[in-house]
């Protein structure tokens, strides 16, 4: 199985480099010694629940600890350690964890200030060098069904939902992942890995370069994330990124100075990818293959990809499709009634099943009731992603918005994503969002890209393409958008801005 080529690789490679990190390179060998001793002090500890907290860091033991819990077969539950720290104890606690790494001194004192009964909080200081015999790790099998580590994402009554992915789950990923013939990935490849251990496109970032013997180039997380994305990728001449689009979206001014020319691979995920940006972005990379990939969480980080091909029509109102289910995924198309959807370019709810796609939240009723349903035909349980998307002549399919985007303002329905499409046409603009204010108002935010922008200029653009009832009443320059800890747009704080 994929994860036991992992602890092999650790055992067979020496001085080959495993993890860059804090400007310093880690040798599998390195790495395989200090993932032992965590992997020995956590079974020492004797935790009663399986379950092993990760408060996330951008630090060597960190990564350790996390491959640790995967090592022991324990399900890892990373916590952002930006979180509040309140925030923190609750994802703790909903998860049933009694033992929680964290190298992060500051935040480890404020947990054990919170009430926190039974949960040990295990610390880089409290883990001691051991003496280690013959290849160290003992390879077992993986039971498929077996949780390899839960998710937790933010719930609409503001308790946090946990997403539980087994191994089966990752397994199928990431096999497919290693196995696809548009990818072939090698020992020499340099991954670059620039995501918030809570999110799961890191599973990727760190899994795919450990499986095949490459390297693992992680971003650091503080200052200008994006900034420390670019250095790194020219300066380690990293071959292999996964991107969100808001990172190459903050890059595009510079592209005229980016020059990638050992990228060989370029994909992303995690938000509409726009072909007008994808275009300019071509030219910084011309040797590497782009792809758009398309997965909620509760898919497995991905479950369809799409090939973006030079020269070809590979967008709908600027958005690029997302393309195909993977081989491991069933895809539908429902309606607001869940009938089936068979014909082409007609919109509805995308909704998977198979060997990537959960079955049910953490120990949430309600939201399993929210989120799933059967099949009307076969009865088989789908995960409805609550987007909206429809299938073109070529079996692709297309992303439009997230279902609440798609709203009613003075009783006209309309998606904010068309919107956005012709905003972007200014030439001064450099991203562009739309927030529903309420039921008769909605508010254009843009990103320019100089003084010169003028807003009864984009205003007046916006009436030659739209109707007037998709004009937002209101059009606020920014010179940066606000981002989450996953380097998504924050809508939230947008919205916020129009109170």
């Amino acid at each position: 199985m994929f994860f036991q080529q992992i602890f092999k690789n650790f055992n067979k490679l020496t001085e080959k480099a495993a993890f860059f990190m804090g400007d310093r390179y880690y040798s599998y060998q390195e790495t395989r010694n200090r993932i032992f001793d965590i992997a020995q002090t956590i079974t020492a500890l004797q935790p009663g629940s399986n379950n092993i907290g990760i408060v996330t860091g951008d630090d060597f033991d960190t990564y350790c600890a996390l491959l640790a819990a995967l090592y022991l077969q324990r399900p890892y539950i990373p916590v952002n350690r930006k979180n509040p720290v309140r925030r923190i104890a609750d994802i703790l606690t909903e998860a049933g964890v009694d033992l929680v790494f964290c190298s992060d001194a500051h935040v480890a004192t404020e947990l054990k200030d919170v009430d926190l009964p039974g949960v040990k909080i295990l610390e880089p200081g409290m883990v001691s060098p051991g003496p280690i015999q013959g290849d160290a790790f003992v390879i077992k099998d993986y039971d498929p069904e077996q949780l390899g580590y839960i998710l937790f994402t933010s719930g609409s009554t503001g308790k946090p939902k946990g997403v539980p992915i087994t191994y089966g789950n990752m397994g199928a990923y990431l096999t497919k992942m290693v196995t696809d013939p548009l990818f072939e990935y090698a020992e020499t490849d340099r991954f670059i890995q620039m995501f918030e251990l809570s999110f799961d496109p890191s599973v990727f970032s760190i899994m795919m370069p450990l499986h095949i013997g490459a390297t693992c180039y992680v971003v650091p997380d503080s200052g200008v994330v994006f900034h420390h994305i670019f250095n790194m990728l020219e300066d380690h001449k990293i071959t292999v990124a996964l991107f969100i689009p808001s990172v190459i979206n903050f890059l595009k001014p510079y592209f005229k100075e980016i020059d990638l020319p050992a990228l060989r691979y370029s994909m992303f995920c995690g938000d509409a990818l726009h072909d007008s940006v994808i275009k300019g972005w071509q030219l910084c990379c011309p040797n590497a293959a782009i792809h758009n990939w398309y997965g909620p969480t509760e898919t497995t980080v991905i479950c369809t990809t799409y090939p973006v091909v030079s020269g070809h029509d590979n967008s709908v109102n600027d958005i690029i499709s997302i393309g195909k289910p993977l081989a491991n995924v069933i895809a539908i198309l429902v309606d607001d009634d869940g009938k089936l959807i068979t014909d082409l370019n007609v919109k509805g709810e995308p909704c998977f099943n198979g060997d990537q796609v959960i079955k049910n939240y953490w120990q949430n009723d309600a939201a399993d009731a929210k989120s799933f349903m059967l099949h009307p035909e076969t009865q088989q349980k789908f995960y409805k992603t609550g987007d909206i998307c429809f299938l073109d002549d070529k079996s692709n399919y297309h992303f439009s918005n997230r279902k609440d985007f798609q709203v009613k303002i003075n009783g006209y329905r309309l998606e904010l994503a068309e919107i956005e499409h012709y905003a972007r046409k200014d030439v001064n603009v450099n991203q562009a969002v739309v927030v529903k204010k309420n039921d008769q108002e909605m508010v254009l935010f843009v990103e320019t890209k100089d003084s010169v922008f003028n807003e009864d200029d984009l205003a007046s653009s916006l009436k030659s393409y739209l109707p007037w009832y998709m004009i937002p009443g209101k059009i606020v320059a920014l010179k940066q958008m606000p981002y989450n800890q996953n380097m998504k747009i924050d809508r939230a704080a947008l919205l916020a801005l129009t109170l």
